[in-house]
């Protein structure tokens, strides 16, 4: 099974750091990021970012090696 997975990931100004995960239909445009990027930029007060999507590969568990 194929899915696309979206990590996006903050540096907050104290030094912490925030990230999420999410599996999307597909990939978002370079555009839509830099517009959540932006937002929480100005909500969170973010000082730096990464995002990264790309496809992956999941293999199956088979239920005789479960046991």
């Amino acid at each position: 099974m194929t899915l696309y997975i979206f990590i996006v990931a903050f540096i907050m100004p104290n030094g912490d750091f925030l990230s999420g995960v999410s599996i999307v239909d597909s990939c978002p445009k370079m555009e839509q990021v830099i517009d959540f990027v932006k937002k929480q930029g100005i909500e969170n007060g973010a000082k730096f970012w990464s995002a990264q999507c790309s496809s992956v590969d999941f293999a199956p568990f088979f239920q005789e090696e479960l046991t």
